[in-house]
């Protein structure tokens, strides 16, 4: 279980991560979102919570750029948008990103 929140860092190879889990979905909880130290913890489709060694908590959204590299952007406060209402925009922005390749020029 400790494999289930380790800090993905960006460059790093998710399908291992993926690979070791099987074909279980393992997405984050309204406590765990609360209590998470200082990381970057998946949730699914691009959605991640990001917490600062000072305890701030942002929700980002990792995607591929058209030019072929990882790109992050942080789109809400944790305390300005909750777990639900983030999964939304970041299935938003994932869809964004299928039809246009880049969620920001939404």
């Amino acid at each position: 279980m400790a494999l289930l929140y380790t800090m993905i860092r960006d460059g790093s190879d998710t399908r291992r991560l993926r690979r070791d889990l099987g074909d279980r979905t393992v997405t984050l909880n309204a406590t765990q979102v609360k209590t998470l130290k200082a990381g970057a913890y998946a949730d699914g489709k691009g959605l991640y919570l990001h917490v600062t060694d000072a305890g701030d908590r942002a929700w980002a959204f990792r995607f591929t750029a058209p030019d072929g590299r990882r790109a992050v952007m942080e789109f809400a406060k944790v305390t300005d948008l909750g777990l639900s209402a983030a999964r939304e925009q970041a299935l938003a922005y994932h869809l964004a990103e299928r039809c246009a390749g880049n969620p920001i020029l939404r």
